[in-house]
């Protein structure tokens, strides 16, 4: 059990593990959903050039013109939808009405099994790691052993500790909710309530620090008075890892293939705006006669017999470039799947084996090492909840998520690449099965 104080300095509290970054969580979430959260985001994600430093407006100007075409969701949808094509259920004999109903509600609010499978595995794409967690809040008509299936997503995951054999040891939430200072739910809420929930294998210790909506916890709050300190008898930790294999961490490859084509696509949308509209070049005899000179919208008049006006376009060769580096950036994303693919078949040899076995292509296998800690922890869970309710007599299993199946072609279409990659280009394609090996 924790050591854990009644209260906590606001310098420490706010102290989170080397492996969390907030901030660079937000930029990931918001390659993956784009829309509002993107936008959001520009000043973060759109490249400042030199002259824009020195001159915001420049930069404002071209940041509201440019346009985020989200191809990470589309990915993203592809693999959650290919690695659940077969749903996992829970089994039982003989059957229990708890663990049945797990399959159509496993979070009591109604979601199945199978869409909280799909959150973790979200989670651990996006963000490198989510947790399932035995959730025991009482309910109406819930026993106090009938646990709840729940996401931890890892933005809420601050803190943390393994052991040396990397056995998860305790976890901390940080989550925030709105409340009003008089009490009244019914007007708009006024404070920010931070909880610091520390969980480990004997308990469960929260912290409160409420400040003023909108403000940070900083050194000028009070500490963090301890609210709740409280014993639990699960047996162990009741939160379960999920993270994939090294080198599968997807959003951090694909994030700077995505950012460098917004940034590409971004600057071919404000040069071709340069281009549909001509520049005004007015030529003077002396820099004074600017003041004498008269110019509506579309035309000016030219007094001086060597002055002149005209329209001068920016040339198209720059966007020739830049649109040849975004087909370029395209594939990119396709070459990200394909090197995640080709780790996948390589770096576990009993994973490899079983996929030649099976005749699976290298997409496939890579389906596979993503639902392997899904499913993994999912069966924890099952195990420690079990023990916990002490049905070791039932047998229970786990089925489904063992139906792989996703082409060259889907990863395309997924991404919006259409046109074909040449051989050359080191894309993984599949062989007819009578060549195959």
């Amino acid at each position: 059990m924790l050591d854990m104080p009644a209260t906590i300095e606001i310098k420490e509290i706010v102290k989170t593990h080397k492996g969390y970054n907030a901030d660079q969580l937000v930029l990931y979430s918001a390659v993956y959903e784009g829309g509002e959260l993107f936008d959001k985001h520009k000043d973060q994600l759109l490249d400042k050039r030199a002259i824009e430093k020195d001159k915001p407006k420049v930069f404002e100007k071209r940041k509201e013109v440019s346009r985020y075409i989200n191809r990470a969701n589309g990915l993203f949808n592809l693999f959650r939808s290919s690695v659940f094509k077969a749903p996992p259920i829970i089994s039982t004999d003989p059957e229990t009405e708890y663990w049945d109903e797990l399959n159509l509600d496993a979070d009591g609010n109604g979601k199945p099994l199978a869409t909280v499978a799909k959150e973790a595995l979200q989670g651990m794409l996006l963000h490198n790691r989510a947790y399932f967690i035995a959730d025991f809040r009482q309910e109406e008509g819930r026993g106090p052993r009938d646990a709840r299936l729940r996401v931890l997503t890892a933005d809420v995951v601050d803190n943390w500790q393994h052991d040396e054999f990397g056995k998860l040891l305790w976890v901390r939430l940080h989550t925030v909710t709105q409340e009003r200072e008089d009490g009244n739910d019914f007007l708009t809420p006024d404070i920010d309530c931070h909880r610091y929930t520390y969980i480990d294998s004997e308990s469960i210790t929260i912290y409160e620090v409420k400040v003023q909506a909108g403000d940070t916890v900083d050194t000028s709050q009070k500490p963090a008075a301890m609210v709740l300190n409280e014993q639990h008898d699960f047996g162990q930790l009741p939160v379960f890892e999920v993270k994939p294999f090294v080198g599968q961490f997807v959003m951090e490859q694909l994030y700077p293939v995505a950012v460098g084509l917004y940034n590409r696509e971004s600057a071919l949308t404000f040069q071709l705006n340069r281009q549909a509209f001509g520049q005004p070049i007015l030529k003077l005899e002396t820099p004074d006669r600017i003041e004498q000179v008269m110019a509506g919208e579309t035309e000016v008049l030219v007094l001086g017999l060597m002055e002149s006006f005209e329209y001068a376009t920016v040339p198209a060769s720059p966007s020739d470039s830049m649109l040849k580096d975004i087909e370029r950036l395209t594939k990119s994303i396709y070459e990200v799947v394909n090197s995640l693919a080709l780790t996948a078949q390589t770096q576990n040899a009993r994973q490899s084996a079983k996929a030649k076995e099976l005749d699976r292509s290298p997409f496939e296998v890579l389906l596979q090492s993503f639902a392997w800690p899904v499913q993994t922890a999912l069966r924890n869970w099952i195990n420690a909840v079990q023990e916990f309710r002490d049905e070791q007599r039932i047998e229970i299993s786990l089925s489904g998520v063992d139906d792989f199946t996703m082409t060259e072609e889907d990863v395309k279409e997924s991404i919006g690449l259409d046109k074909e990659l040449e051989e050359d280009d080191g894309g993984t394609r599949e062989e007819p099965k009578e060549n195959q090996q």
